[in-house]
């Protein structure tokens, strides 16, 4: 699971052991989940512990958790800021900011470009985009091709 990096059988059980992560929150992307739509995209979803996805609600991104942002784990930070990255070149009325974000935004950006340098993409988040990319035939261009993140975001000031 995405936030308590635990395992858990990937049976489903009606979200009682899993549910499913919005990364970008479902009250930010202006649709409700439901058939095919922005809020279905697989890249855009992860297994969660269906309390730690309440405690982080509709939350932004950032290095603490208080009542308004969360901090998931290390190993996981880089994983977020890329999908994340790959949301706003996918449907480009969605956009990433550096304070609290609105419906269509998500934040903290500066602290995402962090993240992608703290956490790389590693073999766990490959094969991931492979097995989305084998159910939904797109990939996250950021996972394959991390250099990207500079191409898109350029001298933004990060480190």
């Amino acid at each position: 699971m995405v936030y308590t990096q635990l395992s858990v059988s990937g049976t489903w059980d009606a979200g009682i052991t899993w549910n499913r992560e919005h990364v970008w929150p479902q009250s930010l992307l202006g649709v409700e989940a439901g058939g095919i739509n922005i809020a279905s995209d697989l890249h855009n979803l992860k297994p969660a512990d269906p309390g730690e996805n309440s405690s982080r609600s509709n939350k932004y991104f950032d290095n603490i958790t208080s009542s308004v942002a969360y901090e998931p784990p290390d190993e996981v930070k880089g994983d977020i800021a890329r999908i994340l990255f790959y949301m706003i070149v996918m449907y480009d009325h969605l956009s990433l900011v550096d304070q609290a974000p609105d419906v269509y935004e998500m934040a903290l950006l500066s602290v995402l470009l962090s993240w992608h340098e703290l956490d790389p993409v590693d073999e766990f988040e490959q094969n991931r985009n492979d097995i989305i990319y084998s159910y939904q035939f797109n990939r996250n261009p950021f996972i394959d091709y991390p250099h990207f993140v500079e191409l898109v975001f350029g001298g933004y000031p990060y480190a």
